[in-house]
């Protein structure tokens, strides 16, 4: 990946959490005040429970780490930051979101001047779609994902310039792409999320893409 990268992602992670959290003052929390703040919380609209219990039973996931190790749990998982806390975070985000930006920004005006055909188009469904199978058929390379449906790519005569994803035991998910124009055809760009939040890259260059598209059979087709 040129622009949209393992750390403009990390980086996007952290700009998604601007304005989800609260100041509070800088000290040492009992339980009851954690209980107290918690039972304030739960007459909150835009406070969900699950949302707390998910992270309560997942913080392994959350990131930045240092939070964790600073500030309790429960505090976190109810939106809460001490100000020293708060301050570290939003310093880290305000960087972030810059970054991000400008990423953003460098990648959609070098995508503008790609000559990109509409067959390819269909290649944003493809976020958060599940990896099936990869493998060889000659010189072209296939890619099979399964989410609403099967997709299908097949490139041609493709050679592969970088892979993360094949010694992997990871259960992977399709996150994003980026795709160049070449003088013999496309630079093609793919980007995985795993477990624990683990990135991985999959590069190639081909000549010509085949995408398609399967339904599931359960799928009414109105014509």
């Amino acid at each position: 990946m040129k622009y949209l990268t393992k750390e403009w992602y990390i980086a996007s992670q952290l700009y998604a959490k601007e304005n989800c959290f609260e100041e509070i003052p800088d000290k040492k929390y009992s339980d009851e005040e954690i209980e107290t703040l918690h039972s304030n919380k739960l007459s909150d609209a835009d406070f969900f429970e699950e949302n707390y219990q998910l992270f309560m039973d997942n913080p392994n996931l959350f990131r930045p780490k240092w939070i964790l190790d600073a500030v309790d749990h429960r505090l976190v998982a109810l939106g809460l930051l001490p100000s020293s806390a708060y301050k570290r975070l939003s310093e880290e985000i305000a960087k972030a979101k810059d970054y991000c930006l400008q990423s953003e920004a460098n990648f959609k005006k070098i995508s503008e001047a790609q000559t990109i055909p509409n067959k390819l188009a269909d290649l944003n469904n493809l976020h958060d779609t599940k990896p099936i199978e990869l493998k060889t058929i000659g010189s072209d390379i296939q890619l099979t994902l399964t989410g609403h449906g099967t997709y299908k790519l097949v490139m041609q005569n493709a050679q592969v310039i970088e892979d993360e994803i094949s010694d992997s035991s990871d259960d992977i998910l399709f996150l994003n792409y980026e795709l160049y124009n070449t003088p013999t055809g496309y630079n093609f760009h793919m980007m995985f999320w795993g477990n624990n939040n683990a990135l991985y890259y999959y590069t190639l260059d081909c000549s010509d893409i085949d995408f398609s598209y399967s339904a599931p059979p359960d799928t009414e087709i109105i014509l």
